[in-house]
């Protein structure tokens, strides 16, 4: 029996983020099911480990904007990418999110192809995307949050929430984590994962630290994460903030990490006092790992975390709060302990991989009909 074709749009050449993440766990676990090809807007880790999996991987700039001066140029650069991929004859477009879904409605077209287009992003881009989700054939939302933002523009749009694979994140490996990270008995590990960058809550991650520390003295703070590509002097900046608090011996600072599942069981809070948030990924990876998280009650979060059961929730510019709930689970360990298994129980019942490949799999099987 032929399978059948679906083309992917990426919108990163890497696979750092959630949504990029989401999309390598997406294309690996129906690559037995369908025969996929991929576009990448340039060379890097993503092409590489597809053709790794014998993906199909054709390199084209996929950002698409809808400012009238750049109509013509997209318009033939949407004609060039078609002429590029119709050889692989797709039977479905799946855009996965920024400006893909934009120029995947343009594609769709010179290939009479039906389109899904996938958001991973809140407000803003939303609305700019206005045209993709009016014009697709089903659109996938990475939270009901975001659905309600792209539902005036597609009223049947669907959420499938990202999934992870609770084989490989779990709290099995939280001695031999911690050891990597010279962490000492006793010490109690905060963290922080995520783009140095202000809406994900680096500052005020810091000025909690200064918080916390002052209670708890054997508080260690984790940062996972790197400066966006040419803003390399923000990481600098904050290691001089946090040595005006004289916090420097409480931190470790990583930057990108590989391999997540390596590193969360460390830890015994996961703080993400995001300004806004889609989803928020990282949180059930750290779930799943037997990390309790405080968080913001951005979108994605205040789906995923029932407060006082699996974390809790408290507005990012209240850091004093912020520090009060770490505070409150590094004194309270049976309260933390029930939250841990409440948060692993979650994680296997709503965000499993097995749940997020179904829900991916009917989007682009229900394309197909509606064609």
């Amino acid at each position: 029996m032929l399978k059948r074709r679906i083309l992917f749009l990426s919108a990163e050449a890497d696979v750092k983020g959630g949504g990029e993440r989401f999309l390598w766990d997406v294309i690996g676990g129906l690559s037995e099911d369908f025969e996929i090809a991929c576009v990448s807007p340039a060379e890097g880790v993503l092409a590489d480990r597809l053709r790794g999996l014998g993906v199909k991987v054709a390199i084209c700039p996929t950002g698409w904007n809808l400012k009238w001066r750049n109509w013509v140029a997209n318009r033939v650069r949407a004609a060039r990418l078609a002429r590029e991929v119709r050889s692989f004859r797709p039977q479905v477009i799946y855009a996965n999110g920024g400006h893909t879904n934009n120029l995947a409605v343009r594609l769709g077209k010179h290939l009479r192809c039906p389109v899904v287009a996938n958001v991973h992003d809140v407000f803003s881009r939303v609305r700019k995307d206005k045209y993709a989700f009016g014009r697709a054939d089903v659109a996938v939302a990475c939270s009901a949050g975001v659905a309600a933002q792209v539902r005036p523009f597609n009223s049947g749009v669907r959420v499938v929430y990202n999934g992870v694979d609770t084989k490989v994140y779990s709290s099995l490996q939280r001695g031999a984590a911690r050891t990597s990270l010279g962490l000492k008995e006793g010490q109690f590990a905060v963290g922080f994962v995520g783009t140095l960058v202000a809406k994900k809550g680096i500052a005020e991650f810091i000025e909690t630290a200064r918080i916390i520390a002052q209670e708890v003295p054997e508080a260690v703070f984790v940062v996972v994460g790197a400066p966006k590509s040419g803003d390399e002097a923000v990481l600098a900046q904050l290691q001089v903030l946090v040595e005006r608090y004289h916090l420097q011996k409480h931190f470790h600072w990583l930057g990108f990490v590989e391999g997540l599942d390596r590193l969360l069981p460390a830890l015994d809070v996961l703080l993400f006092p995001a300004h806004y948030e889609a989803f928020g990924r990282v949180i059930i990876e750290a779930m799943a790992c037997g990390v309790v998280p405080v968080s913001s009650p951005a979108a994605g979060p205040k789906e995923i975390i029932e407060e006082g059961v699996t974390g809790f929730l408290r507005p990012y510019e209240d850091t004093k709060a912020l520090a009060s709930a770490v505070c409150c689970l590094y004194r309270d360990t049976a309260l933390r302990a029930s939250m841990v298994a409440a948060g692993r129980k979650a994680v296997l019942e709503r965000y499993s991989m097995a749940s997020m490949l179904a829900g991916v799999k009917q989007a682009v099987v229900d394309a197909m009909k509606g064609s």
